[in-house]
C-alpha cells in the first residue's frame, strides 16, 4: 500500500512537541517562536502544503559566537548514533543532519567529528567515560550514553550538571520537559535531555498489529477500539489468543515451523510497557518530588503482572527472542523478523521501529499500548534508555561545549525532527491516515518509570528476570524487594552530599 500523505495536524503536534511543554523561549532570539503556538496549526499552511514558505526557526541570540580556528568538537558514540554527518547522501534525515553540523561548523569555525564504540559494546562507552573522568583526561568534549548509565555517573559526581553550563535553559523549547522532570529527584537535574536525543521521539512505545491477520480473523478494528475507548488489555489479549496458530500441527509453537504467535519481541520491551501503558509504576514521586516504591502493596499492580505473567507463560502467546536466543542487542533483530514474515499479530516498540518493516509484504497498523481497562482515561506511552550527551565533570572549555551542545539541540528541532516525519511518515514507513492519528495520540501522554529506567539494575532487570522468567509470586517477591529500592532512592536523595 502506497504511503500516505503527513496530515496537517499531526505535523503541527510535532514541531510543536517539546515547545509544547515550556511556557516560553527563555532567552530565546526575537525570531524564535515563543511557544507551542507559533508551530504551524490544523488550517494553517505546512512544509506539505507550501514547500517553499519560510518558516520561523528557533535560535539562542545570547550565545557569544566565536572563532574557534578550526577547533573540533569531540564526541564519543556508538556507530549507530553519530553526531557528525561527514556527507550528504541524499536520504532526507541524513542531509538535514548534515545542514545541521555544516551550519554548526561554518558559524564557528569548528569540525564536529565522533570516534566509535560498536553499539553491542555500549557498555565501553559508559567504562570509557568513567575512566577519562577518573584521570581528567583531555579525550573528548562529551560521550554519548544510555539513559541509566548516565543518571548513574552523574549521581556519582562524574558528569557536568546543568547548572555548570552557561547556555543551558531547561526552559527552552529543545529541551525535552517531561522527561526531564521525570527524571528529576527532589528538584536536582541529574541528566538532561534536549531534543538532539531522537530517541525521546522515536522511542515512544507502542504496538504493531498485522493487518493482515486481524482482518482475515475478523477481528475488532484496533484503530476503531482506540477511539472507541475499549483498546484495552482484555483487547490486546483476546485478540493475541485468537491469532495463535500451530501451522505445522506439530504441538510445539516454534517460528522455525511457521507458527504464528500472539506477539514477538523481547521481554524487555513487552513487560514495562504493559503495566506503563495500563497507568502503573514501580515508582512513583510525591507531590515534594520524592520517589517512592509505588508499587508495593499495590493489589491492582500485583494483580496486573499475575495477568500479565500468565499469557507470557502461554505457549504460543509471546515468542521470546532474548530467552530463547542469547541477551545481545543483536537478537532484538530476530523477533523483528519474525513479524516481518507475517507470524505475529503483535510487535511491541519505539514507533521509530516503523522503519525495520519497511519490506513488510503484510500491512501493518500502529496503535498506543492498551489502557487498563475502559475506565482509564488516557492513553499512555513508555519512554525507556534514550541515549544523551553528557559532559565530564573536569570540562576545561563549558562555554564552547555548552554553545556547540545548545546549537546542536536547537538545529535538531529546526533540521533534523521535522525531516525525519515528514519523510518517514509521509514517504516511507506510515501505510494509512489511521496510523498518522494514532502517532499523534502515542506522542500525547509519554511516561517514565524510574524503576524501569535509570534503576534498570537495581528494579526492573531483576524483577522481571524473576517474576516472569523464573515464576517467582508477584507480591511476595515485591515485599523482597523493598530494602533494595528504598536505598536505591535514599542514594539518589543523597547525592552530592
Amino acid at each position: 500500500m502506497k504511503p500516505m500523505r503527513l496530515s496537517s495536524l499531526l505535523l503541527a503536534a510535532i514541531l510543536a512537541l517539546s515547545a509544547a511543554a515550556a511556557s516560553s523561549c527563555g532567552s530565546s532570539g526575537a525570531d524564535t517562536p515563543a511557544s507551542a503556538t507559533d508551530a504551524p496549526q490544523a488550517g494553517e499552511n505546512t512544509p506539505d502544503e507550501t514547500e517553499e514558505e519560510t518558516t520561523s526557526l528557533y535560535s539562542l541570540d545570547t550565545i557569544a559566537v566565536k572563532d574557534y580556528g578550526g577547533r573540533t568538537f569531540r564526541v564519543i558514540t556508538s556507530d549507530s548514533d553519530p553526531v557528525e554527518m561527514p556527507e550528504q547522501t541524499g536520504d532526507i534525515v541524513d542531509d538535514a543532519q548534515y545542514k545541521r553540523n555544516l551550519i554548526i561548523e561554518e558559524k564557528y569555525n569548528i569540525k564536529i567529528s565522533d570516534s566509535y564504540i560498536p553499539m553491542a559494546s555500549y557498555s565501553e562507552l559508559t567504562s570509557t567515560f568513567k575512566k577519562s573522568v577518573m584521570a581528567s583526561s583531555d579525550d573528548f568534549d562529551v560521550c554519548r550514553l544510555i539513559m541509566r548509565d548516565a543518571f548513574s555517573l552523574a549521581l556519582q559526581g562524574y558528569v557536568l550538571p546543568v547548572s555548570s553550563l552557561p547556555y543551558a535553559d531547561l526552559d527552552s523549547p529543545w529541551y525535552v520537559r517531561f522527561v526531564n522532570d521525570a527524571l528529576r529527584i527532589d528538584n536536582n537535574y541529574y541528566i538532561f535531555y534536549t531534543d538532539e536525543c531522537m530517541g525521546t521521539f522515536t522511542g515512544a512505545c507502542a504496538v504493531f498489529f498485522n493487518k493482515h491477520i486481524a482482518e482475515t480473523l475478523g477481528l475488532s478494528s484496533p484503530y476503531d477500539d482506540v477511539r472507541g475507548g475499549k483498546w484495552t488489555l482484555d483487547r490486546y489479549y483476546e485478540n493475541g489468543m485468537a491469532a495463535i496458530s500451530d501451522v505445522n500441527g506439530d504441538g510445539v509453537f516454534t517460528p522455525d515451523g511457521g507458527d504464528v504467535f500472539a506477539d514477538v519481541g523481547e521481554y524487555d520491551g513487552y513487560i514495562p510497557p504493559l503495566w506503563i501503558g495500563a497507568d502503573m509504576m514501580i515508582i512513583k514521586k510525591d507531590e515534594n518530588d520524592i520517589p517512592y516504591f509505588a508499587a508495593l502493596g499495590n493489589e491492582k499492580f500485583a494483580s496486573l503482572i499475575e495477568k500479565m505473567y500468565t499469557y507470557f507463560d502461554t505457549d504460543g502467546f509471546y515468542w521470546d527472542s532474548f530467552l530463547k536466543g542469547k541477551f545481545d542487542e543483536n537478537e532484538r533483530a530476530v523477533g523483528r523478523q519474525y513479524y516481518i514474515n507475517g507470524q505475529a499479530l503483535y510487535y511491541m516498540g519505539g514507533f521509530g521501529t516503523a522503519s525495520a518493516f519497511r519490506a513488510m509484504e503484510d500491512d501493518f497498523g500502529i496503535v498506543p499500548l492498551p489502557k487498563y481497562d475502559e475506565s482509564q482515561k488516557d492513553y499512555y506511552s513508555r519512554i525507556a534508555d534514550g541515549w544523551l550527551l553528557n559532559v565530564p565533570t573536569h570540562c576545561a572549555d563549558t562555554e564552547f561545549v555548552s554553545a556547540i551542545l545548545e546549537e546542536l539541540a536547537i538545529g535538531t528541532k529546526n533540521y533534523i525532527i521535522p525531516a525525519y516525519y515528514e519523510d518517514a511518515l509521509k514517504n516511507k514507513f506510515i501505510r494509512d491516515d489511521d496510523t498518522l492519528e494514532m502517532l499523534d495520540i502515542v506522542q500525547t501522554n509519554k511516561m517514565i518509570d524510574l524503576a524501569d529506567t535509570v534503576w534498570f539494575n537495581e528494579i526492573r532487570g531483576p524483577f522481571t528476570n524473576d517474576v516472569f522468567v523464573q515464576g517467582k509470586p508477584v507480591a511476595s517477591y515485591l515485599e523482597k524487594m523493598e530494602k533494595k529500592v528504598n536505598k536505591a532512592i535514599e542514594k539518589a536523595l543523597n547525592a552530592g552530599e
